[in-house]
């Protein structure tokens, strides 16, 4: 009980106020969506999605399965699937097999990940390119059209359903996540097919963040979701030193002795977002939305947590809960829901 006050006290101190709104609440924001399309990202996320299934069916091409098997062995040395965010955030950049080459002469040699390990991103990297040069000219030539009319049909709908109201949903989002607006661009590159989750947010040399998004079988609001959702990924990115209702979280899951590097510290306040962006697509774009942690089996896959964060963040959008007592109940008790 003790605790929970100081946490609060913590909060209130920031700049809460009673209801758990921010005092600066502004109606309006400057950050907003740029759409993408990129052959050579969709040729990576279409290697990317074979590679993670077992006896996968797909167009033979020339090169094809090289790249697949390198690419997987790679994904084995990489060991953590977030950790894929070191090569692609690099590759993000890159608009041709040719543009990766002399991308890689530019690379440090190795990064260190958050969890202590050093990848040496400069070779793994230069492997993929080597397998994607023969590829190339034949996926250009087979897949790409066909690619390029799924993304075209996928990007029309995203212009007519989300971006009209892209700015009442930030507004949305900032308000509940408690966020200052970074008043930032967020490019959101769209590609025919990717890996579950088929939404991927890595951050960019020199700052900021690009999303990525396999639209194959999303449509509708569902499409809304998803890309929201790799928006807030990149919001949070954005507002790392100015603060949020994430970074709060955070805070709170380490005096709850959640380690940094633990599944938990990941998954808890990951699962705040995929709750936050179904809300904004059910307030702002379609109130009978499904959320797709349900209809993805995300949540399925998490049902302790899901149900602590979907609980407290409904009371919360309810007002029946303020943010910060509601961010203590995601923490306290997510933290001993398994």
């Amino acid at each position: 009980m003790k605790l929970q006050w100081m946490l609060a006290f913590i909060l209130a101190c920031a700049g809460e106020v009673a209801n758990g709104e921010p005092l600066n609440s502004d109606p309006t924001t400057k950050t907003h969506i740029t759409l993408r399309v990129n052959s050579f990202m969709d040729m990576h996320y279409f290697v990317r999605d074979i590679a993670s299934r077992e006896n996968a069916v797909f167009q033979k091409v020339q090169g094809i399965d090289k790249a697949v098997e390198t690419v997987r062995k790679v994904g084995d040395e990489l060991g953590n699937p977030t950790a894929w965010g070191f090569v692609e955030g690099s590759l993000a950049s890159c608009e041709s097999v040719k543009d990766a080459a002399e991308l890689v002469a530019k690379l440090p040699p190795n990064f260190n990940t958050r969890d202590g390990r050093e990848i040496p991103v400069r070779g793994l990297i230069q492997r993929i390119v080597r397998a994607y040069e023969p590829l190339e000219p034949a996926y250009m030539q087979d897949i790409w059209p066909a690619h390029r009319k799924a993304i075209d049909e996928a990007r029309h709908r995203i212009e007519k359903e989300l971006l009209p109201a892209q700015a009442a949903c930030f507004v949305d989002i900032l308000r509940r996540l408690n966020m200052k607006d970074p008043e930032i661009e967020i490019p959101v590159c769209l590609v025919a097919k990717a890996p579950f989750p088929q939404g991927f947010t890595h951050r960019q040399k020199g700052g900021g963040a690009v999303c990525i998004i396999g639209v194959e079988g999303l449509s509708g609001s569902t499409m809304c979701e998803v890309v929201l959702h790799e928006c807030i990924h990149a919001l949070d990115i954005a507002t790392e030193q100015s603060g949020s209702a994430l970074q709060e979280l955070r805070a709170m899951l380490y005096r709850y002795k959640v380690k940094a590097r633990s599944t938990e510290f990941h998954d808890i306040p990951h699962t705040l977002i995929f709750v936050q962006a179904a809300e904004t697509v059910r307030a702002v774009i379609d109130p009978s939305h499904k959320a797709y942690g349900d209809t993805a089996g995300y949540y399925a896959k998490l049902p302790a947590i899901s149900d602590v964060v979907k609980k407290a963040w409904k009371a919360h959008a309810e007002g029946s809960l303020g943010r910060d007592e509601a961010l203590i109940q995601i923490a306290r008790d997510a933290t001993h829901s398994n």
